[in-house]
């Protein structure tokens, strides 16, 4: 390869508290092909094991797989060891690089002092006749500060090496930092900060630049009442959304008509384990207790309308049908007697012949609901 211009693009991470946080932003040069090879075996300044005892060298691969899983970027981590200020003196202007993309932890920005609170930076080098194609990229992390692999918030005294690797990779794919939406390429990082991987609008900026898949600004599901079924009695309304910019609200309109918003915020580990990509997904449920007996019997539909902070918004619809029994609110549980009822059941469904509710008789037809896990009644004669 031919010798490189003295152009070169830095980024830094600072342990500052983060301020409001547009979509990915882009460096200006990218890679050839959607890969590369990062030479990492990190020993030299620290030993090869982290105070908890993960190896450096483990957690600078596992940052690596938090970028290759979700995109269509593959970094691959050889385990030798290249030099990342090898051809790069920044004291004396000399920026030729070596053919490699090192890591290492330095005391130093090969040549320079490391600006005050920075923890990593990465050098960016291309040819000078071809300004948008990436050449070679070098990490150094500055081992002047307190480091240490965790999990959790971050800490005010020490360093998660893991996620800074993970946030100095998005530099190596071709990530500028991005401070309008919660994303692991924020300039800062406060203290508390639960972002340990690539947010969606991380994996956006990536497959944007190598071709892959974007995530949806918003994902909505409603999940009761369900489409053609049956819905009765006071049960829920719920589902979950989540979104890129932060939910905003969520709007319920029943046959058209607005009912107002739905209580959003409720603990989904589920929808976070399947789509960690999104900020706060385990805060993704919404939830509303429903009188679906105010309603006449009969077809009906829902509409739930999610909006988040940016004005993009998605729509779910359901249309189902309501049995009810005269009275939408029987409140005295003496106005309901099954004494000269008959009860019998084939292998779905149990059957109630002559049950009398305030004061009226009915024939009633439950069967097992998977969403609700009980038995629900699906028609009132």
């Amino acid at each position: 390869m031919s010798c490189r211009s003295q152009n070169f693009i830095t980024f830094v991470s600072l342990v500052l508290l983060a301020g409001p946080s547009q979509s990915f932003e882009l460096i200006g040069s990218r890679w050839p092909t959607a890969s590369v090879t990062i030479n990492a075996n990190i020993a030299s300044f620290f030993g090869e094991v982290s105070p908890s005892g993960i190896s450096w060298n483990q957690a600078f691969q596992e940052a690596a797989t938090s970028w290759n899983i979700p995109t269509t970027f593959n970094i691959n981590v050889d385990n030798s060891f290249s030099d990342p200020c090898a051809g790069i003196d920044l004291s004396n202007d000399r920026v030729t690089g070596n053919n490699q993309n090192g890591v290492d932890f330095t005391n130093n920005l090969c040549g320079q002092l490391f600006g005050l609170g920075t923890l990593a930076v990465t050098i960016t080098l291309f040819e000078l006749d071809n300004r948008t194609e990436t050449a070679e990229t070098d990490m150094v992390f500055n081992s002047n500060q307190s480091w240490d692999v965790y999990n959790g918030p971050w800490r005010g005294n020490t360093s998660d090496f893991r996620r800074v690797a993970a946030h100095e990779l998005g530099h190596v794919i071709g990530l500028d930092h991005e401070d309008d939406v919660p994303a692991l390429m924020a300039t800062f990082v406060a203290v508390g900060s639960a972002i340990e991987t690539p947010q969606a609008d991380d994996i956006n900026g990536v497959n944007v630049l190598y071709g892959g898949d974007t995530l949806a600004p918003i994902v909505l599901q409603l999940e009761e009442p369900i489409a053609g079924e049956v819905a009765t009695g006071v049960a829920n309304l719920r589902g979950w959304v989540v979104t890129l910019a932060g939910i905003n609200r969520v709007e319920l309109l029943v046959d058209g008509i607005s009912q107002g918003n739905v209580p959003v915020g409720g603990r989904r580990v589920d929808v976070a384990d399947n789509f960690p990509a999104y900020p706060d997904a385990i805060n993704s449920g919404f939830s509303m207790a429903f009188n679906y007996n105010e309603l006449n019997a009969g077809t009906h539909t829902v509409v739930v309308r999610a909006f988040d902070n940016s004005g993009n918004s998605s729509a779910q619809t359901a249309t189902f049908t309501v049995e009810s029994f005269a009275n939408p609110f029987i409140s005295d549980p003496s106005r309901v007697n099954l004494s000269g009822a008959e009860v019998t059941n084939n292998d779905s469904d149990i059957f109630i012949s002559d049950l009398e509710a305030d004061g009226q008789i009915f024939d009633v037809i439950l069967r097992w609901k998977p969403a609700t896990q009980n038995y629900g009644i699906i028609q009132i004669q």
